[in-house]
């Protein structure tokens, strides 16, 4: 075992106009990381033991930065009005260029070639719109249904009305993953991926007459997501049936002979374990999308020749405010874009509202 190694091409421009008011940065680099610390070859089941960490692989990853600020002050009612507007944008992706996996098996975790995150899962096309159609359907579904010839309480098994299609893109009549390399996946493709990309951020503020403010946003552009198979808050009873967690316009989601337009299919409890709902499919795929007001800061300092007669030299009230909203592509009102990010299954609290209030006294 080595330490893994490391080397970045990074090419920036720094400017400045109009007397250093408007200032752009911006970085392009490639970075090659070698020797990388991953598992190594698979190994039989008789083994006992996972596959040993060893450097077997190589990864090169291309990226981007670019940062705009406008910082400006003028003359407003006989007082001096300082603003300021920044914003930063980044992006980046990684791709394997080497690992001992010449058949390229998907799930040996690395192939040559692959970009790191890729999420491989099947392709959808809608909800079967009546029992007629599901029995029409003459295509094996039994991979990706592992309930699908469970006796329902009516005493019917195989797909029905509300249940979820999922396509046969190798027309072969199975919903299969083929070889499950990446060059024979069946019916299994690439619908997203993992990483995040463009991340942004952008902030305001002003100083005017004694009076300081100023708004700090961040977010991610596009990241892509599928929840975990018990993740509550997002299948609700679709995950598990005693759920005690369901969201109370979650009916309004659910497939019903008078909502046939809904999003969620039919209920069969635990779909989202080990039936329908369990294999990763572009229709429930979430993209993690979202932008944050991470900080609101509102100040107001009192002039020096009122606080002098008392020796203070500064007084400052303020408030501020983290984390006070935001907005998700999310298909849930109860999922943290970012403590999805954390954990598939969502397991972790949310970010807290936070309020402050604050007096600042120099002598």
């Amino acid at each position: 075992l080595t330490w893994e190694k490391m080397t970045t091409y990074d090419v920036g421009v720094d400017w400045g106009f109009f007397r250093n008011r408007l200032n752009f940065t911006g970085d392009f680099y490639i970075r090659n990381t070698t020797d990388m610390l991953v598992a190594g070859k698979g190994l039989p089941s008789v083994y006992g033991a996972a596959a040993p960490k060893v450097n077997a692989a190589d990864m090169q990853t291309i990226g981007w930065e670019i940062a705009l600020s406008w910082r400006d002050h003028k003359k407003l009612g006989g007082h001096d009005f300082e603003y300021e507007i920044s914003a930063g944008l980044g992006d980046y992706q990684s791709t394997i260029t080497k690992f001992d996996n010449p058949t390229k098996v998907i799930e040996a975790g690395y192939y040559e070639g692959m970009r790191l995150g890729e999420i491989w899962g099947f392709r959808t096309g809608g909800l079967f719109a009546t029992d007629e159609a599901a029995a029409a359907y003459e295509v094996d579904q039994s991979l990706v249904y592992g309930d699908i010839n469970l006796v329902t309480v009516d005493g019917q098994t195989g797909a029905r009305a509300g249940d979820l299609i999922y396509l046969d893109l190798d027309g072969d009549g199975i919903i299969d993953n083929g070889a499950a390399t990446a060059d024979d996946y069946g019916d299994r493709v690439i619908i997203g991926n993992s990483l995040p990309r463009y991340n942004y951020n952008f902030r305001i503020g002003f100083e005017y007459f004694g009076f300081d403010f100023s708004m700090f946003f961040q977010g991610i552009g596009h990241m892509d997501w599928y929840p975990g198979n018990d993740n509550q808050r997002f299948w609700g009873p679709y995950s598990r049936p005693y759920s005690s967690f369901i969201g109370r316009d979650f009916m309004a989601d659910v497939w019903s002979e008078t909502n046939r337009d809904a999003y969620f299919p039919r209920p069969r409890g635990y779909s989202a374990n080990w039936g329908m709902l369990n294999g990763k499919n572009d229709r429930y795929l979430q993209n993690l999308a979202y932008l944050r007001l991470k900080n609101l800061s509102i100040g107001y300092t009192f002039p020096e020749k009122w606080m002098s007669k008392a020796k203070i030299s500064k007084l400052r009230v303020y408030f501020s405010g983290e984390n006070l909203w935001h907005w998700t592509a999310l298909h849930s009102k109860y999922l943290d874009p970012e403590m999805a990010i954390a954990s598939s299954q969502s397991n972790t609290y949310s970010f807290c509202k936070t309020f402050a209030f604050g007096l600042t006294v120099e002598f």
